[in-house]
C-alpha cells in the first residue's frame, strides 16, 4: 500500500500569487517618489526644530523679536553644510527671527524650494507662519 504524498505548489496557485504580487506593485511604486520626496521635505522641516526653539527662547528673553537673530540670545548660528551631509543646504534666522531652510536640488526637490518659518507675536506668545514652494507643491502638509 503505497500512499503518494503530494509537496509543493500546483502551477495555477503559483501564477495567482504572481499575479496578486504584481498588482500590488502597480498600484504602489507610482507613489513611492511623491512619499520619499515628502520625507525629505520633512526632514529639512524638523532640522529647523532647535532655530525654532531659540527663537522662542530669545522672545522669553528679550520680549521682542528684535534680537533674534543668528547667534544673539540662544538663537544657534546660521549653518551651511556641504554636499553629501543630507537634503538641508542652509538653515538661516534673520532679523525678527524669520527661519529659512534651503535643500540641496535633490530626489525631485529643487534648491529653489525653500522652507520658512516667520515668527508671529500673538499676545505674549509666538505663533509660527510657515511657507515656502515646498508647501505649495505638496511636500508637507
Amino acid at each position: 500500500m503505497q500512499r503518494s504524498q503530494m509537496c509543493g505548489f500546483m502551477l495555477m496557485e503559483v501564477l495567482i500569487v504572481i499575479a496578486m504580487i504584481a498588482i500590488l506593485l502597480a498600484v504602489a511604486v507610482p507613489f513611492f517618489p511623491t512619499h520619499l520626496r515628502q520625507a525629505r521635505y520633512l526632514s529639512m522641516i524638523t532640522s529647523s526644530t532647535p532655530f525654532k526653539v531659540g527663537v522662542e527662547e530669545c522672545f522669553a528673553l528679550v520680549g521682542s523679536l528684535s534680537d533674534c537673530s543668528s547667534g544673539r540670545n540662544g538663537v544657534p548660528l546660521n549653518i551651511d553644510r556641504p554636499p553629501g551631509h543630507g537634503i538641508v543646504h542652509t538653515i538661516t534666522t534673520a532679523t525678527n527671527g524669520v527661519i529659512t531652510a534651503t535643500p540641496y536640488t535633490t530626489g525631485g526637490i529643487l534648491a529653489s524650494d525653500y522652507y520658512q518659518l516667520t515668527p508671529i507675536v500673538v499676545g505674549n506668545e509666538l505663533e509660527w507662519q510657515p511657507s515656502g514652494p515646498g508647501l505649495l507643491k505638496g511636500y508637507a502638509h
